[in-house]
């Protein structure tokens, strides 16, 4: 039986990869220039702007009992009121302090769209949507461990070596804080979706192999290089948010 150490070992595995890895290290540094900072933030936009959708998704395939966790996650998402804003629209805001225009941003809200509609046109090596769903959540956990531990420095970095305002840092801050909390239920979460939909080990194994296989393979669709360096992917999320240059020299 598949436990929740084992989960957690698989998670803080791929976080210690993305925490080592000589792009974060040369954005934590302060080495980064100013391409470089926009590149990362531009990366961050893309893979997180529709993170509600894919929330959404994983709430829609699990009516059981650790529903309610997702339901409260696709809610802090969405956002709750003028004082709890939706996630997007501190993304909004990220982008507006790292300099983009409000044109360049309105691409930046169209090229995330094309990534949802890229990924879901993928063919996955997988043989029903249970098994998709699964994917997907255990993406979506591995993506809140990774920010849970590394979204407060990258924050720091920004307003300390790259002058970035502090009022356009409230994503990263947000997420240093929710996703230690959201890491922990996920790892819940995901237990009961193994065994609501009666996933055997076997199954579950061939799950987290098939996924890290397939994000290493190459995009089959030819799209900018900027959307080519972000990845719904797991269990490896070294190419998370990295310098496209970079992480298009770690998939070779």
């Amino acid at each position: 039986m598949i436990t929740a150490q084992q989960i957690r070992d698989v998670y803080e595995k791929a976080s210690s990869e993305f925490a080592g890895s000589a792009s974060y290290r040369h954005l934590l540094g302060g080495q980064a220039d100013a391409d470089e900072v926009r590149d990362f933030i531009r990366n961050v936009f893309l893979t997180h702007y529709l993170s509600s959708h894919i929330v959404a998704l994983c709430f829609a395939s699990l009516p059981s009992d650790a529903a309610s966790l997702l339901k409260e996650n696709l809610l802090e998402e969405m956002g709750r009121s003028e004082a709890e804003k939706p996630h997007s629209a501190l993304l909004l805001e990220l982008a507006r302090g790292a300099g983009f225009s409000e044109q360049e941003i309105q691409g930046l809200i169209a090229d995330a769209r094309q990534q949802v509609a890229i990924f879901c046109a993928v063919r996955v090596p997988l043989p029903t949507l249970r098994e998709l769903c699964l994917a997907v959540l255990l993406e979506t956990v591995s993506f809140e461990f990774m920010l849970s531990r590394c979204s407060g420095p990258i924050a720091a970095a920004l307003l300390g070596h790259y002058a970035l305002p502090k009022r356009a840092l409230q994503w990263f801050e947000l997420h240093s804080e929710v996703d230690i909390r959201h890491a922990e239920e996920g790892l819940q979460v995901v237990l009961d979706y193994l065994n609501f939909h009666q996933i055997t080990d076997s199954s579950f194994e061939h799950i987290l192999d098939s996924s890290h296989d397939a994000a290493r393979r190459p995009p089959r669709q030819d799209t900018s290089s900027r959307s080519r360096s972000i990845s719904f992917e797991f269990p490896s999320v070294k190419r998370l948010a990295m310098p496209s240059k970079v992480a298009r020299k770690a998939t070779r």
